[in-house]
């Protein structure tokens, strides 16, 4: 008996061990706009300025990143390993004045005048679009609050009696937005035209109703408003319809190309994210996309013109506490099937 008590003991003490161990690996890392990538990024004084540079670093748990307030770091955080219960791995504000930014967005630059239209020449495939702080409206047809009316539809294909009547260069090659249900709007493409039917290249999930509407969307044709905006992958270039008489090289014009800010990857856990500001992500700002994925924490702060969810949530006994969400482009907070007790 008593050799088993020492041997629980000893067991026990290299557990307390090893946690010890865990935690005297804890390193601080810094970033600021006026740092070097070139430093060793962990005192203030010894900066990193990239988030390219912070996405070489490998994390144990009582890690913490903190961030320069009042600067702006452009790009998509990677979290690929996991805290614990004695040590989380924590990213947050240092110094002074506003929340730091992790910005999804980059200048354009170089408008150069395309019949009725500006274009610009970007590689990374563009999500969002935002002017002067405003976001844009993406091009249409047709144009804003109005729709065109489907009679009958299929998952596979729409109905539209007055299809024949309508300019065939406004459909090909088009993205389709096709209110299928009262709660839900679905996408696809449209590959083909057949007289009063459209063909889907993606089947929709749902069966639309019939009579109701739909629209198109993302093609250069439909420019032919203020403020609206589309972008070309083949081409690699962002089309813009400023107000007349604006030249876009004199805006301040910014552009969606980073899809997410925070992403923490499979079964990460233990990652609190606080005091932090996300701007103009493509899709989404934090993301949690594995059900294995528990006991993270959002706390405190702003989600601002995600492209199409602020906070998405696949794991469980998640906090999402206090933040702030402002001009999303669909959920501020999507808790997937698995995200239980969050």
């Amino acid at each position: 008996m008593l050799s088993k008590k020492i041997g629980m003991r000893n067991i026990i003490t290299l557990l307390v061990l090893v946690l010890a161990c865990s935690t005297l690996q804890a390193t601080n890392y810094y970033l600021s706009n006026t740092g070097d990538d070139n430093a060793n990024g962990n005192t203030p004084a010894t900066a990193w300025e990239t988030i390219t540079q912070l996405n070489t670093v490998t994390y144990f748990p009582g890690d913490s990143v903190f961030l320069q307030a009042g600067d702006v770091f452009t790009g998509s955080i990677d979290v690929n390993e996991s805290g614990d219960p004695t040590g989380g791995i924590v990213f947050m504000a240092y110094g002074n004045g506003p929340a730091p930014i992790i910005s999804g967005s980059v200048p354009v630059t170089g408008w150069t005048v395309s019949g009725n239209h500006y274009e610009a020449d970007i590689t990374q495939i563009v999500r969002n679009f935002v002017v002067n702080g405003r976001l844009e409206d993406i091009a249409r047809y047709p144009n804003n609050n109005q729709y065109l009316w489907l009679d009958s539809a299929t998952t596979d294909y729409l109905l539209d009696a007055d299809m024949p009547t309508l300019d065939s260069n406004m459909f090909k090659s088009s993205k389709i937005c096709i209110h299928s249900k009262q709660w839900c709007w679905e996408k696809s493409y449209v590959p083909a035209l057949d007289l009063d039917t459209i063909k889907l290249s993606i089947p929709l999930e749902l069966k639309p109703e019939d009579g109701y509407g739909y629209f198109l969307f993302d093609n250069v044709n439909h420019l032919d408003t203020a403020r609206e905006w589309t972008y070309h992958l083949s081409t690699r270039k962002l089309h813009y319809f400023p107000e007349a008489g604006v030249d876009p090289n004199t805006l301040d014009c910014q552009a969606s190309v980073y899809n997410y800010g925070i992403q923490l990857g499979n079964d990460v856990c233990y990652v609190t994210i606080e005091g932090i500001d996300f701007e103009r992500q493509g899709i989404l700002g934090v993301n949690i996309p594995d059900d294995g994925s528990w006991y993270n924490n959002i706390r405190n702060c702003h989600f601002l013109q995600q492209g199409q969810i602020g906070i998405q949530d696949k794991g469980a006994f998640n906090t999402i506490l206090e933040n702030n969400f402002r001009e999303i482009g669909g959920i501020a907070v999507y808790l997937l099937q698995t995200a239980g007790n969050t």
